[in-house]
């Protein structure tokens, strides 16, 4: 938990004063308000307390050890565990459980108070056990330590709030603690007649998700029409000034201030007035200030009204963008403003623009390239990703540019070519978006395409393979020249697939296979097939199967049959007498799904699954979709050979819930007086196994 906590930390911006595990976690014991749908952290988070429970009773030094390492963990899940284990503990008296908490839980210290807001009902749980059972003496030490406490705030008046709010609420609890305690009513009763107009924070046993008291009411500390009605310029110094120190409470709620909801104020403001934006924007580089968030707010609202700019105003945008001082900072929001620009065409002028945005892009591309810092700043690789998707964007508008200039094309490629070249991480995530595209650019050049990026589908550098591959897989669009380009590394690829890729990769690749199977093997069972089964797992050869299933859904009866002859017939066959390999069960269940779409050849393919051990599995199911197909009417001896199989392992289940179906079928082969009479007595016999006396 400390890792995960950890983790967090680079994209977050309260540090450990937040904490995304603790915040949504009501309770460390067990608690009639949390969470009736526990997650994977609740399960983790449970076995850990009760771990610490069985330390209290059986290994007290231990649990004692515990306690202390936890408190001074930077992950407040961890903090409170080590709180409720204090409060859980037989061998602390009620003193040193309130001795330990003044001293070792930093309850009162002034900077800590927002970070002991997560501790905040393990905390009060604990008061609530220890502070009535504790010394007179110790009720005053405690009682003054409330008193003492001073909010670390600037603005007096806040101070005050928080303050006044710190204290109510401390003295409400330890009076509903210690009703009878003389000491604690006096400290309340002069706290509510000092602040008669404020009120302490609710609902203290529930952590603050459940009530308001930690998730405040953000605001800008000024509206967009405030911000419009002055010049820009005259609002830089109070803008770069705002910090969201600012807080108070407003009936009972918090009201928090933010640099993040001033920087929405901001952007609306540029959005409705494109001038004062530029004006901001040129303030802003006249005193060199390229590194403030306010640049984002502006381009980020630049993006958003791109529909609405003309192209002289979009020149205007770029050139604020064209500076390089402002990439270390804001490459981000820049990457993803240019991807937009060109997404589902843009502008009609748009095409104008490419050669400017193009070198903004490969500027960009370089501040990637150059640092690899970008990662702790982003959770999803976004500015890889959008750079390289602006590049295929704006190549097809190219594309689709009547005399577009070839100069902006061979400019195009020359950045996919430094993606190609890139060795860092940025190169991977690009290369990834290339393959992605593969059949788009291949339209365009395909020499390029077969000397720079495929050699990374047989590369032997498996983090380069992932890459490229799973780009490649997660659009999947094969069509005859890309089947052709990618024959040999598919083939190539099959042997790799259980070291390297993840399940869900794996099922990509072989849907995929499948379809390349289909419609573009030339050799489908000696090679293609044979390069899979010998280089799979039972999980595998049963996605492959159903894989088969979902293909054979698509094809006429022409495709069926001829898909039948040429290899799937004797694929069947060849399974049936365990080459390569035996059928096992998992298989044999989605091969029998086969017969459904098979309807051209469904005689020659009921007689070899019949030949298949006999398996249980969703029959009614089965039924269904066999009577939907009205196949029984054009084969009823065929379907009758079926059943008589499926009988074996799946009428006499309790989860067989179409037995009404079922008999209604027996009852119209019956009758049919096509059926051979071995074939009728077979099926009266599973009519009479069944009960259906009716049926002769």
């Amino acid at each position: 938990m400390e890792t995960l906590h950890l983790r967090f930390l680079p994209w977050q911006q309260w540090q450990q004063l937040y904490d995304p595990i603790s915040i949504y976690r009501s309770a460390i014991e067990p608690h009639q308000k949390e969470n009736s749908n526990p997650g994977t952290v609740d399960v983790i988070i449970d076995a850990a307390r009760d771990c610490l429970a069985w330390l209290v009773v059986n290994k007290k030094i231990s649990a004692a050890y515990w306690t202390d390492r936890l408190i001074t963990s930077k992950a407040p899940i961890l903090r409170r565990l080590s709180v409720y284990t204090v409060t859980i503990r037989k061998d602390l008296s009620a003193e040193k459980k309130i001795e330990w908490l003044l001293k070792d839980c930093r309850i009162h210290d002034l900077k800590a108070w927002h970070e002991v807001s997560h501790l905040w009902h393990e905390v009060f749980q604990l008061v609530k056990q220890a502070y009535p059972k504790t010394s007179l003496e110790q009720r005053k030490i405690f009682l003054a330590a409330v008193k003492d406490y001073r909010c670390p705030y600037e603005d007096e008046s806040e101070k005050e709030k928080w303050e006044e709010c710190h204290h109510l609420t401390w003295f409400y609890w330890l009076h509903d603690a210690a009703p009878s305690c003389i000491e604690t009513k006096q400290a309340l009763d002069t706290a509510k007649s000092m602040y008669p107009e404020s009120h302490p924070l609710n609902s203290l046993d529930l952590l603050p998700y459940t009530t308001n008291m930690i998730i405040p009411s953000q605001q800008s500390p000024w509206t967009t029409e405030q911000l419009l009605e002055r010049p820009a310029a005259e609002w830089l110094p109070e803008l770069l000034k705002f910090s969201d120190s600012v807080s108070r409470l407003s009936d009972n709620k918090l009201i928090s201030y933010t640099r993040s909801e001033l920087k929405n104020s901001i952007k609306e403001a540029a959005k409705q007035n494109f001038n004062w934006s530029i004006n901001l924007a040129n303030e802003l580089a006249k005193k060199n200030y390229w590194d403030v968030d306010l640049w984002y707010a502006l381009i980020r609202a630049w993006g958003e009204i791109k529909m609405n700019l003309d192209e002289t105003r979009h020149r205007e945008i770029l050139c604020q963008l064209q500076v390089n001082k402002l990439y270390s900072k804001h490459y981000h929001i820049i990457a993803m403003v240019l991807h937009d620009l060109v997404d589902d065409g843009g502008p009609s002028y748009v095409y104008n623009l490419l050669s400017i945005t193009n070198k903004i892009a490969a500027d960009l591309w370089n501040i990637l390239d150059q640092d690899d810092s970008w990662l702790l700043q982003e959770i999803l690789p976004i500015s890889p990703n959008c750079l390289a998707e602006y590049w295929i964007r704006a190549l097809a508008l190219t594309r689709k540019k009547q005399n577009a200039a070839p100069e902006v094309i061979s400019n195009i490629f020359q950045n996919f070519s430094t993606i190609v070249e890139d060795k860092t991480l940025a190169g991977q995530f690009g290369r990834s978006v290339l393959a992605r595209n593969l059949a788009f650019i291949l339209t365009v050049d395909e020499k390029w395409i077969k000397e720079e990026l495929l050699p990374f589908f047989t590369t032997s550098n498996n983090d380069e393979f992932k890459f490229v591959w799973n780009g490649f897989l997660s659009r999947e669009q094969v069509d005859p020249r890309v089947a052709d380009l990618l024959k040999e590394p598919s083939i190539k690829a099959v042997k790799r697939i259980q070291n390297i890729w993840a399940d869900d990769r794996i099922n990509n690749f072989i849907s995929y296979y499948t379809k390349m199977i289909f419609y573009y093997a030339e050799d489908p069972i000696n090679t293609w097939i044979l390069m899979l089964l010998n280089n799979s797992n039972g999980a595998i050869r049963r996605q492959f199967a159903s894989k088969i299933a979902i293909c054979l859904k698509y094809l006429n009866d022409d495709q069926q049959k001829e898909c039948w002859k040429r290899w799937l017939r004797q694929y069947w066959e060849d399974r049936l007498k365990g080459v390569p390999l035996s059928l096992d069960v998992s298989e044999t269940k989605e091969m029998l799904e086969w017969l459904l779409h098979l309807t051209a050849v469904f005689s020659e393919a009921v007689d070899l699954a019949i030949e298949m051990r006999p398996v249980s599995l969703k029959t009614g199911e089965f039924i269904s979709n066999l009577k939907k197909r009205k196949i029984a009417d054009n084969h009823p001896e065929t379907i009758a050979k079926l059943l008589i199989y499926l009988g074996e392992e799946n009428f006499h289940s309790p989860e067989f819930d179409m037995a009404k179906e079922l008999k209604e079928l027996v009852d119209t082969l019956v009758q049919n007086n096509v059926l051979r009479p071995e074939i009728k007595k077979q099926l009266k016999e599973l009519a009479a196994e069944q009960g259906w006396t009716e049926v002769s």
